[in-house]
C-alpha cells in the first residue's frame, strides 16, 4: 500500500451544471407526463450546457462553495411552446421569456469566469424548461391539451444550480463538507427599465422682436422680366 504522504490517483470526474426545479414546478411536469401515459420522473431539471472536469477533491470543494453562493432568480414563463424534434417526434415545454434567457446565459458567464477552468463541452442554452421530448405522435395532441388547461404564466423560482456526474466518469471521494472559500459569481444584475420617452412640443416665440434672416433679404431680379419702356 501506497504511504500517506504518496500521492494517490484519482480518476478524472466530468460534471455538468444544471439548475433544478423547484418542488411544485417539478410536481406539475410529472402530473403532466403522468396524465398522458409517460414516464414521469424524466425532466425535472433545466441544463445550463455546460461540462467541467473536477481533477480532485479540493476541486470538487470549489466548486460546491461556488454553487452555494447563487442568489435566487426569478424567471418568467409566459406560454405553451410545442416544437417538432425529429421524425414523428416532438418537444413541449414553456417558453422563457427574453429576460430569463439573459438572466440565464449571464449566469452561466458569471459561474464560467468564477470557476477559472475552461470547460471541456459547451452547447447552446434552451429557451424552453421542457415538460417532455421524444413525444410519439399519438401522445402529441394529449400533452399540449393538458399543458394548455387553465395554463396561466408560470413564475420560476431558481434556488440553486447543481453538479450533476457524467455517466462513465470517475468516482472522487469527499470527505469534508464545501467550505465557503470560493469567491462571489458575478450574477446578471436587474436589468435596468428605459426611462419614459417624453414627447415635448417645440417651443416657438411669436414676437416682433425676432431678428430677420439676412439670407432671406436678398433680392435677386428675375433674368427673364423685360424692359417696360419701349
Amino acid at each position: 500500500m501506497p504511504s500517506p504522504a504518496e500521492s494517490i490517483p484519482v480518476p478524472v470526474r466530468q460534471v455538468t451544471l444544471e439548475i433544478p426545479c423547484a418542488p411544485p414546478l417539478a410536481d406539475q411536469i410529472r402530473r403532466l407526463r403522468v396524465e398522458v401515459g409517460l414516464p414521469p420522473d424524466t425532466l425535472t431539471a433545466f441544463p445550463l450546457g455546460v461540462t467541467f472536469s473536477i481533477p480532485d477533491e479540493a476541486t470538487w470543494q470549489f466548486f460546491s462553495a461556488l454553487l452555494a453562493k447563487i442568489p435566487p432568480l426569478t424567471l418568467t414563463l409566459p406560454h405553451v411552446e410545442a416544437q417538432v424534434e425529429g421524425q414523428q417526434t416532438y418537444r413541449a415545454g414553456w417558453q422563457i421569456d427574453e429576460d430569463g434567457q439573459d438572466q440565464l446565459r449571464k449566469l452561466r458567464a458569471g459561474l464560467i469566469a468564477a470557476l477559472k477552468s475552461a470547460p471541456v463541452d459547451l452547447t447552446p442554452l434552451g429557451s424552453l424548461l421542457l415538460v417532455a421530448d421524444a413525444v410519439p405522435v399519438g401522445a402529441f395532441p394529449a400533452l399540449i391539451a393538458a399543458m394548455q388547461r387553465d395554463f396561466e404564466p408560470i413564475t420560476w423560482s431558481i434556488q440553486a444550480v447543481k453538479m450533476v456526474t457524467e455517466p462513465g466518469s470517475g468516482s472522487i471521494p469527499v470527505s469534508t463538507p464545501a467550505t465557503s472559500t470560493a469567491p462571489a459569481i458575478p450574477l446578471p444584475a436587474p436589468v435596468p427599465k428605459p426611462a419614459p420617452v417624453v414627447n415635448r412640443l417645440p417651443v416657438t416665440d411669436d414676437s416682433d422682436d425676432e431678428e430677420d434672416d439676412p439670407d432671406e433679404l436678398i433680392y435677386e431680379p428675375d433674368p427673364d422680366a423685360g424692359d417696360s419702356s419701349d
